[in-house]
């Protein structure tokens, strides 16, 4: 997601419009970005400022689940679903392990931790869900529970 979003921000400043006001300062705005605007004492500050208002406008609307305007053919839109969707397979799976007797998950630097009777499982993060690796998390699962467990 990583690489998409540097992309996205590349794309979007460079549809950004600069223009000198008459006080010898700069105003910046993305036409596609309604409402986003800057200013600055030079170019070079109006471009910054620019950039730093992209990045925490996307931050914002990411984290309200607002829509953004597509970008040289990318959608963050479809990718935030597709994470959220990712998100609610995480949380099926931590319910489930809570249902079996793992206690609470313990996040440690942004990975999340179950543990059980002394044992401790990984939860992979969000965009991990993939069937082949969901059951390897079920393998790990199964050589930490008992049979009578699994079948309570």
């Amino acid at each position: 997601m990583l690489n998409i979003l540097s992309d996205y921000i590349h794309h979007s400043l460079a549809k950004a419009e600069y223009l000198p006001l008459e006080d010898g300062t700069y105003y910046g705005h993305i036409p596609m970005f309604k409402g986003m605007l800057t200013f600055g004492d030079t170019l070079q500050e109006c471009k910054e400022k620019l950039q730093s208002t992209l990045e925490g406008w996307i931050y914002i609307a990411l984290q309200l689940n607002l829509s953004l305007p597509e970008v040289h053919g990318i959608n963050l839109n479809k990718r935030l679903n597709y994470l959220q969707s990712n998100e609610n397979k995480q949380s099926k799976l931590i319910k489930n392990l809570r249902e079996l007797h793992f206690n609470e998950p313990i996040t440690v630097s942004s990975q999340q931790y179950m543990t059980y009777y002394g044992n401790i499982l990984s939860i992979p993060p969000n965009g991990e869900y993939i069937v082949a690796q969901f059951r390897k998390v079920i393998m790990e699962v199964d050589k930490i529970v008992s049979d009578e467990e699994w079948e309570y």
